[in-house]
């Protein structure tokens, strides 16, 4: 007897399944997929950001976007160098970002910080500058420039030195984006018969009363044979900031000038009796205490402040083999230090000037040959476009400007 089979049922329908006839994703997904994989662009590349931002009316709603523009700060972190600033030479770029310093910052200035998104400069050239420069502030990306009040004098019939620090002055802040909330500005003066400080608030828009520390000057005097007494002076390499102090080198490289932000109090620190090429550079270091960098032949050694059993002690951390990182021909002898806040810079015998990142021990060289210059500050921030109204069309643009 034949049989006739029944087909068999079709298979049981899982809607969990995407289906070859699935709609297509929402605007609203789209953006989200766009916007996450904008967050991964290099941030020391602003141009790729303003490309993407000039593909279409979307993306440059997007990218142009406060939520956009604190996502990629926070999702990086760490502010990129985007260039630095050369004394006499101006701002030489070490990413797709360009800017010119303002003329007259540029002629008869020296620059001495850069800090939170500002650059610091003074209105004299010489290392032995007056009591009473004129102080500038410059921000790069939005090219503001801002002259301070004059710092008032203190009487003192001896001369001193001077050094000089901008920072963010926002409670609480990450200094990913702070560049236009309020700041301080530290001056320090070292004299023969005091040694005191003063700071500019931009809230109160004016310098504070000076602090006075005549307990250390007894410390800054030193006797040198055939010179008889001479006053330790303040080296113009950038100081650092490390929690709630600034600190800034002596000239004689054997101790550092602390100023405490909160208490406004000074207080020396030694450094540790060691042999170095000057100059030496401080630093802030991974772990957020003090520390200095020197060179010695084809080495470059790194120090920390520590806690110690009584008080604090100097250790050294690493020592990174700068034949590992240059040129061979760069360092026939020991490189000069140019400066650091939170990069070293290297001035090399073949003329070129390395700028070697601490955290991943490498190096690059500076794109411009720029003879020996006094000392170099990096300009290390987030550059994100804030563009206007977005483009009439939703075609690819094909622009290829610079941030």
């Amino acid at each position: 007897m034949n049989q006739t089979l029944a087909p068999p049922p079709p298979p049981p329908t899982d809607s969990s399944q995407p289906s070859s006839m699935a709609p297509p994703p929402t605007p609203e997904l789209f953006d989200v997929l766009v916007e996450e994989v904008l967050l991964r662009f290099p941030p020391e590349d602003p141009a790729s950001l303003l490309r993407a931002a000039l593909v279409c009316k979307r993306w440059h709603r997007l990218v142009s976007g406060r939520h956009f523009r604190r996502r990629f700060r926070g999702f990086h972190r760490t502010p990129p160098m985007l260039g630095a600033i050369v004394n006499n030479h101006g701002f030489v770029s070490t990413s797709s970002f360009r800017c010119q310093v303002p003329a007259e910052l540029l002629r008869g200035c020296m620059v001495l910080d850069a800090r939170h998104g500002r650059v610091l400069f003074h209105s004299v050239s010489w290392a032995s500058q007056p009591r009473d420069p004129t102080l500038y502030l410059w921000n790069p990306i939005s090219g503001e420039k801002l002259e301070l009040p004059k710092l008032p004098l203190v009487p003192d019939p001896h001369r001193g030195s001077s050094n000089f620090a901008v920072l963010c002055a926002a409670a609480g802040c990450n200094h990913l984006d702070c560049s236009h909330g309020p700041f301080l500005v530290v001056a320090v003066v070292v004299s023969r018969s005091e040694t005191f400080a003063r700071v500019y608030s931009s809230e109160h828009g004016e310098w504070s009363d000076p602090t006075f520390a005549p307990h250390i000057n007894d410390s800054l005097v030193k006797v040198v044979e055939g010179l008889g007494e001479i006053i330790d002076s303040l080296d113009l390499m950038p100081g650092v900031l490390v929690g709630d102090a600034v600190y800034f080198l002596l000239h004689t490289m054997d101790a550092v000038l602390q100023f405490n932000l909160t208490t406004r109090d000074m207080a020396i620190i030694h450094l540790p009796d060691t042999i170095y090429s000057r100059p030496i550079a401080l630093l802030a270091t991974e772990d957020g205490n003090l520390g200095f960098a020197g060179t010695k032949e084809r080495t470059l050694h790194l120090w920390s402040r520590v806690a110690g059993p009584g008080e604090e002690t100097w250790s050294q951390s690493r020592v990174i083999e700068l034949e590992k990182l240059l040129p061979v021909n760069a360092i026939k002898r020991t490189p000069i230090m140019l400066g650091s806040v939170g990069v070293i810079f290297l001035y090399t015998c073949d003329g070129g000037i390395y700028s070697v990142d601490l955290k991943s021990s490498k190096a690059r060289e500076m794109p411009d040959r720029i003879g020996i210059p006094d000392y170099v500050v990096p300009f290390m921030s987030f550059c994100t476009p804030a563009l206007g109204a977005a483009p009439t069309d939703e075609e690819p643009s094909g622009s290829t400007s610079s941030a």
